[in-house]
């Protein structure tokens, strides 16, 4: 399972919106989308901020 696949698995399993995630990742819905789909990699501090912010 890629990062993208886990993060749209547990966003979904929270009932998280891409716009929830983004808010609390600090980014944008769109980016959040990009990531789900294997289009763009993030950076090592989006999984650091979504570990501290998860809930």
């Amino acid at each position: 399972m890629t990062f993208g696949e886990r993060i749209a698995l547990q966003r979904k399993q929270l009932k998280l919106s891409q716009d929830d995630l983004a808010r609390k990742a600090g980014t944008s819905a769109p980016i959040i989308g990009r990531y789900e789909r294997g289009e763009i990699k993030p950076s090592i501090e989006l999984p650091k901020k979504l570990l501290t912010n998860w809930r």
